[in-house]
């Protein structure tokens, strides 16, 4: 017996968002928490590691992926430092001012270009841009010699020094963006 061609399935009645994250540490975070209430498209080179029903997901290995040419409610591109990424901030901003869509563009303050993020806000009135701190991770740790690590080593005692997990970020994020 052959496989069906077309496998349909029931349509969500939740509000379609896009999250862009190359290398998917936040992104992918940020996708779960917002899969709750809504509809989440998440371009990244690795698939969530848990499977939701909300998530629906692009592979991003090289170049940007076509994303799917929907009226999403809000945007979300993280900065990754690379060209490529930085480049195509300029075609999603196009996407968002065809629905007046909120975007936000988020990086981190290690490799923020502040240039780049002031012609991002500058080009688009319904832009944000959101610069994280340091990332911990058990998997991710991004240089043991900046200051924020030296800092945290030094001068804090072992008791008071935390790993912050994704889900920090996640909270953080989706306070700002429900007030927005």
């Amino acid at each position: 017996m052959k496989p069906p061609a077309l496998i349909t399935t029931e349509l969500s009645n939740l509000p379609l968002l896009l999250v862009v994250d190359k290398i998917g540490a936040i992104g992918e975070a940020l996708a779960k928490e917002l899969s709750k209430d809504y509809l989440v498209v998440f371009a990244s080179a690795d698939k969530p590691l848990e499977e939701n029903k909300n998530i629906i997901h692009i592979p991003f290995r090289r170049k940007i992926p076509e994303v799917p040419d929907n009226n999403y409610s809000k945007i979300f591109i993280l900065d990754d430092g690379e060209s490529v990424t930085r480049n195509s901030i300029f075609s999603f901003i196009s996407k968002a001012r065809e629905g007046s869509t909120p975007l936000y563009f988020i990086g981190s303050i290690r490799n923020i270009d502040t240039e780049h993020a002031g012609e991002v806000v500058k080009s688009y009135s319904n832009s944000k841009v959101l610069v994280l701190g340091d990332l911990f991770d058990k998997k991710i740790f991004f240089d043991k010699d900046s200051s924020v690590s030296r800092f945290t080593c030094r001068y804090l005692p072992k008791s008071y020094f935390a790993f912050l997990p994704a889900s920090y970020y996640r909270h953080i994020i989706g306070k700002y963006i429900q007030k927005s």
